[in-house]
This record gives structure tokens, C-alpha cells and sequence, in this order.
């Protein structure tokens, strides 16, 4: 009698013993997928803003550069025919810097990921990678 409540015991201990390895095991993996979800996150948003800044800097930067040096030299210039033709194109250049921050603000917040949302999008992303994917299965037989 004694023998089989000793062995019940130790029994229920082994089975205690492996219940706590399996919980810890699941609260390590979901932290590790939390991690993982969190650098990809992270690394989205480096490579977002480093885009960003790129479109700036690339785009951006030289047409307000230009249109800056076209105002500093609007004083100087006396010719009215001249001066209405430097006008002209400091609008044009003006009209291309609005039509960029457009761009770079429509690539923000893309209009289709707004009127569809994001699960959406994931699912036309997912169609469209089984499509290359399976393209891909199909020349390589």
C-alpha cells in the first residue's frame, strides 16, 4: 500500500515535472516569435524610413534647391521679360515639389490598403505569391 502511494507520488511528481518543461518550453517559443515579430517590425520601419528619406533627399531636396537659387536670383534681374520667364518656371518647379510630396505621401499610406484594409491586402499579397510561385514550379519542370 505504502509502495503504490510512493509510486502514485512520483508519479504525479514526473508528470508535474514535465508539465512545467512543456509551459516553459511554449512561453520561450512565444517569446521568441514576439521577438521575431518585433525585429521584423522594427526592420519594416528602418527600411520605410530610409526609403523615406531617400525620396526626400533624391527627389525633393534639388527641385526646392532650384527653387530657392530661381527667388535669390528674381531680385537681381531687371529685364521684365526675363524675370516673368525665371517667374514661369519657379511656378512650374513649384508645381513638380507639390506633385512630389503628393507621391511621397500617397506611398504613406498606399489608397487601396485605406479602402480595403490590411487583411486585404495580405490576402491579394498571398494570392499573388502563390502566382509567382507557382509560375516559378511550372519553368522549373
Amino acid at each position: 500500500m505504502i509502495f503504490s502511494v510512493v509510486l502514485a507520488c512520483v508519479s504525479f511528481g514526473v508528470l508535474a515535472f514535465f508539465f512545467v518543461i512543456v509551459i516553459i518550453n511554449y512561453y520561450r517559443a512565444n517569446a521568441r516569435k514576439q521577438n521575431e515579430i518585433f525585429n521584423a517590425v522594427f526592420e519594416t520601419q528602418a527600411n520605410e524610413r530610409k526609403r523615406i528619406s531617400e525620396d526626400l533627399h533624391d527627389e525633393l531636396g534639388p527641385l526646392l534647391s532650384g527653387i530657392k537659387i530661381r527667388v535669390g536670383t528674381l531680385r537681381d534681374i531687371h529685364d521684365t521679360g526675363a524675370k516673368e520667364a525665371m517667374i514661369s518656371e519657379t511656378e512650374s518647379s513649384l508645381d513638380k515639389a507639390v506633385q512630389e510630396v503628393r507621391v511621397i505621401t500617397r506611398n504613406l499610406m498606399p489608397r487601396h490598403l485605406e479602402e480595403h484594409g490590411l487583411i486585404a491586402e495580405l490576402e491579394e499579397l498571398k494570392h499573388i505569391y502563390r502566382k509567382i510561385k507557382d509560375n516559378e514550379n511550372e519553368s522549373t519542370l
